[in-house]
């Protein structure tokens, strides 16, 4: 999911894409209990990405930079049927 977010210093507008990424575990973290979590930074983008099974966790303590992932206009399902389908749920 994109976040976007402008900043306007000495009169030049400068875009830095913040993207926050949710991945599937697989097997072997299920099993180990293992939860992913990866942050990567550059000057043009930050990149999270984390587990889907901690995204309920930040919705519900309302984490504001989360939040607005429900809002977001850009949502990178990968042709997958069943996120397209719960994307398609927000109306």
């Amino acid at each position: 999911m994109l976040v976007g977010l402008y900043l306007i210093m000495w009169q030049t507008i400068m875009l830095q894409i913040k993207l926050k990424l949710f991945v599937l575990p697989t097997f072997d973290d299920l099993y180990n209990g293992v939860v992913y979590k990866n942050f990567t930074t550059s000057e043009i983008e930050d990149v999270e990405i984390h587990d889907v099974r901690k995204l309920e966790k930040l919705l519900y303590n309302s984490n504001l930079t989360f939040l607005e992932l429900l809002y977001s206009v850009e949502i990178e399902t990968f042709s997958i049927p069943e996120i397209n389908k719960i994307v398609g749920l927000r109306g």
